[in-house]
């Protein structure tokens, strides 16, 4: 019996397998059949132009079709740096026809294989001879897209009147930067221009613009290249970064520790930056750097908040074949949410369901005529969501009326002619009646939804994507998608020196109306974005927590007598968090502390180990020890050491209580009714946190039945 059923288990597994490759080999040969007609038809608009032999010797156009026609056997790196050609910004390759080319190449080079977690050590030690020499020339060329970049925001600051020009001039050292890039036969101070580049990450409102955003790419890209062109050492330590790289993955690969992957995460950086091994860094963060945040909000409780009742009245004036018709129509129904599955983007539909019924009075020369309309509606209003917000389409709807005929006023022989009227119009009126409600009924729709699309889409930006874009740390990828019953949210948040998950979540034990997997990773690369090199004061961590939690502890709360103080978190690491073995450790890393009119410069972390334990319906966090203060690589602390260190740790000890015990996860704004969600599941190990929610059930419905009256 076992045996039969390996072979069964075999032939399916093999099946899957052939299905799975020949999907691929689909996709595969359709991108090679697109870019080799889109190279075509480069080569033709070429043609004889005079233009063309540089265009052909820029983009080696050659030689990539020389690569193209070894279809999977080509190699990435030459693929690689034709689609870096294609992508620059040299002026020209907007147009169309390379445009196409872009497109096709990027999509054809998705397809290529790619090295696998076991073979990447040895990747790495064979990548030495791929060394590229970043020449004089690369870095002129640079510079003169920095300068184009720079005019480009030059123009819009002239555009946004002086004042503000000269706000923005000195928010970014303008003067600075036109002062280095002016000294043609001098080498700029590189120092100088990567202190500059560092204030386009700055956390201010207008940054995140294409031309400033602009300043900052080419700024970054040519202070990279004119480093590595001018270091004598580079190519030694490329070198040495490959062997150590090498050690660091074999050791990932078999047991993927937290102190590896920032490593290997920094050294992938590294050859990033300088434009070395594209191929091997690609292939090392395709092995070992995965989605570190998976987020499910099920259909029901996102219905929770969305479904309302619809009860209005309105009043009714319009002419239907001629026909003046006035009266009160009142519409009843219900909103709804509908989950459409979708494996591109989030999409869902808000369902409008009920009737309108009106009493209205025909006017039409001396006939009056008393009716009572009975309207159907269905009404649907797509949304789709993705990484650049919610997107609406029109709404539609479906509305089909009944009229009954009361009363008509009138003489008697008007009325036996109006009633013989009323009854031969009566079909096409109804039709026209049920076309103009179901328009209103979706211009209604529509204009209730700007404000819901509108709020959405604000929160969206400003607290979320804006904020991320400007400090250059929005998620590598951020995917969302619904099934019937669930939308599914899934995050990459890994900036150039750092790698995400290593591996895939933990299993959810079941359905849950809302759950949450994340990685340890997720909160030390997505606090260096956000709080990286910012400087944190008492007063503002007051406010986030009292955000946050509603109350202040004792401890942080500041009064007169108390002395102010702030911190300014590391560059790097500012927040590290551990999950293991329901534990959870939680490092806060600082570079500056300041108390009063004392200041200390010097790396401090501070440390709190708690176990995690599961009540009924929510969690308890128990603190294991002391908060711990320590001062990195200083063994002997001064007076003034031991005295701020004393300070923090009766600071922090506020924010690390002993116990923290949930109070139960409460929802904001519509879904406020609900009450406390209960924790259903937690786990906590192998550097994945787990979390899934149920909701309370629904109270009992009313007993509507009543006992009949004996009087």
């Amino acid at each position: 019996m076992g045996r039969v059923y390996q072979q069964w288990f075999a032939i399916a597994v093999g099946v899957c397998v052939m299905l799975a490759g020949a999907r691929w080999s689909e996709s595969a040969e359709k991108a090679d059949v697109e870019l080799k007609r889109t190279m075509r038809d480069l080569e033709r608009w070429l043609g004889s132009d005079p233009n063309a032999p540089g265009w052909r010797k820029f983009l080696k156009t050659e030689q990539l079709a020389a690569e193209i026609e070894k279809g999977a056997a080509a190699d990435r790196l030459v693929v690689r740096k034709a689609l870096e050609r294609f992508a620059s910004d040299q002026p020209g390759l907007d147009l169309r026809r390379f445009a196409a080319v872009r497109r096709a190449l990027n999509a054809w080079f998705d397809t290529l294989p790619t090295l696998s977690a076991d073979q990447l050590p040895k990747a790495a030690r064979e990548a030495k001879p791929q060394f590229v020499v970043v020449a004089q020339s690369d870095v002129d060329r640079q510079r003169v897209s920095l300068a184009a970049a720079v005019e480009r925001l030059s123009r819009l600051l002239k555009r946004s009147g002086e004042e503000d020009a000269t706000r923005w001039k000195e928010a970014v050292k303008w003067d600075q930067l036109e002062t280095q890039l002016a000294a043609k036969d001098v080498r700029p101070d590189l120092k100088t221009l990567q202190a500059i580049s560092e204030l386009y990450y700055q956390d201010i409102s207008g940054l995140e613009r294409d031309e400033f955003m602009g300043v900052r790419q080419a700024l970054d890209k040519y202070v990279s290249m004119a480093l590595f062109s001018s270091s004598a050492d580079s190519k030694k330590f490329y070198e040495n970064y490959l062997d150590t790289l090498a050690e660091r993955l074999t050791a990932y690969a078999q047991d993927p520790k937290t102190e590896d992957a920032v490593v290997i995460g920094k050294m992938l950086g590294w050859m990033e930056r300088f434009g070395q091994a594209g191929d091997l860094v690609e292939a090392a963060r395709t092995a070992h750097s995965h989605p570190n945040l998976f987020l499910e909000v099920s259909e029901a409780l996102m219905q929770a908040g969305i479904d309302q009742n619809v009860d209005e009245s309105a009043a009714v004036n319009e002419v239907i074949l001629g026909t003046r018709i006035r009266g009160n129509a009142r519409l009843t129904g219900k909103v709804t949410l509908d989950l459409i599955p979708s494996e591109e983007d989030a999409v869902m539909d808000i369902l409008l369901n009920g009737s309108t019924v009106s009493d209205s009075v025909g006017y039409n020369g001396p006939v009056r005529v008393f009716s009572r309309g009975f309207t159907s509606v269905a009404a649907r209003k797509r949304l789709e969501l993705d990484d650049a917000g919610l997107h609406d389409y029109r709404a539609t709807a479906r509305c089909s009326t009944r009229t009954r005929i009361g009363r008509v006023d009138a003489g008697r022989l008007v009325r036996h002619v109006a009633m013989k009227r009323i009854n031969e119009s009566k079909p096409e009126a109804e039709a026209i009646a049920s076309r103009r409600a179901a328009g209103r009924i979706a211009a209604s729709v529509d204009a209730r939804a700007v404000d819901l699309v509108g709020d959405a889409n604000a929160k969206f930006e400003d607290k979320f994507r804006t904020p991320l874009v400007r400090r250059g740390g929005f998620p590598q990828s951020l995917g969302f998608r619904t099934t019937d019953d669930a939308l599914l949210v899934t995050m990459l948040q890994a900036g150039r020196y750092q790698l995400a998950a290593p591996n895939a979540p933990p299993a959810l034990k079941g359905k849950f109306d809302l759950a949450v997997r994340m990685h340890e990773s997720l909160a030390g690369n997505m606090s260096q974005a956000v709080l990286g090199g910012v400087t944190l004061t008492d007063e503002r961590l007051v406010e986030i927590i009292k955000e946050t939690t509603g109350k202040v502890p004792p401890e942080l709360v500041i009064t007169e007598e108390d002395d102010p103080w702030s911190i300014t978190f590391d560059s790097e690491a500012p927040i590290d968090v551990r999950f293991h073995d329901k534990t959870v450790k939680i490092m806060i890393r600082g570079k500056r502390f300041t108390r009063s009119d004392q200041e200390i410069r010097k790396a401090v972390e501070i440390a709190a180990v708690y176990s995690l334990e599961k009540l009924a319906d929510r969690a308890r966090l128990v603190r294991q020890g002391d908060v711990q203060i320590e001062f990195a690589g200083r063994s002997k602390l001064s007076t003034s050491d031991i005295a701020m260190k004393t300070f923090m740790k009766k600071k922090f000890e506020g924010l690390f209580k002993p116990e923290i015990v949930s109070e139960g996860l409460a929802l904001p704004e519509r879904w406020k009714s609900l009450g406390k969600l209960k924790l259903d599941q937690l786990t906590c190990d192998k550097g994945w946190l787990a979390l899934g929610w149920l909701k309370p059930p629904a109270p009992p419905a009313a007993d509507e039945t009543r006992v009949a009256s004996l009087d």
